[in-house]
């Protein structure tokens, strides 16, 4: 819902400095030490206009992670990106005998390299549920595709070797743009004086 809010007032100040659509968008996310469950969402990119494509009225700004050649390549390709789609799972971790055993100092299994197996399948778990949402979001904008996703990851360590895993992947929704009759060509050529 932070990520959401801070997209939408983004797209809100590009409405209102005339633009096309914003490119270059970084998410920063933030937590504070005063505040241990507050999370801040900053949303930052670059506003750009054209005289070649008019957004409708209620048309909404796209917003894409993009930078402004790889918007208009897109573009000229025939694709329209529909902005920032995203999904984000915690997963916490219980860790199981094998991986406790494994992860105790003085046991001769500690010091052998081996998989924590149990982390294993919670990470896997957990960027499936973000991929999933990152999908839904895709849907519900009426994607037909998702370029760029980023992945990011976070693990915290909680105490009797449990882990608590946060994955987030934010990727930009394209559609096909539709295109009419292809339109009339027109040259213009300087012969000179007559």
């Amino acid at each position: 819902d932070a990520r959401i809010q801070a997209l939408a007032r983004l797209r809100e100040n590009a409405r209102e400095a005339g633009a096309l659509a914003v490119v270059d968008v970084r998410l920063r996310r933030g937590t504070f030490a005063q505040a241990k469950r507050a999370i801040e969402f900053t949303a930052l990119g670059t506003a750009i206009g054209s005289d070649l494509v008019d957004l409708d009225e209620y048309e909404p700004i796209p917003l894409v992670s993009l930078s402004g050649g790889d918007f208009w390549k897109l573009f000229e390709s025939g694709y329209w990106p529909l902005g920032l789609v995203g999904g984000t799972s915690v997963v916490f971790i219980i860790s199981g005998r094998r991986t406790k055993v494994a992860r105790f100092r003085f046991s001769r299994f500690s010091l052998r390299n081996q998989e924590f197996e149990d982390y294993t399948e919670g990470i896997a778990q957990a960027r499936l549920r973000a991929a999933g949402r990152l999908r839904q979001e895709a849907r519900e904008v009426g994607a037909t595709g998702v370029l760029g996703v980023e992945v990011r990851r976070e693990r915290a360590e909680r105490s009797d070797d449990n882990l608590m895993v946060t994955v987030d992947l934010l990727g930009n929704a394209i559609t096909p743009i539709e295109r009419g009759e292809p339109q009339e060509l027109t040259y213009a050529v300087n012969v000179g004086k007559a």
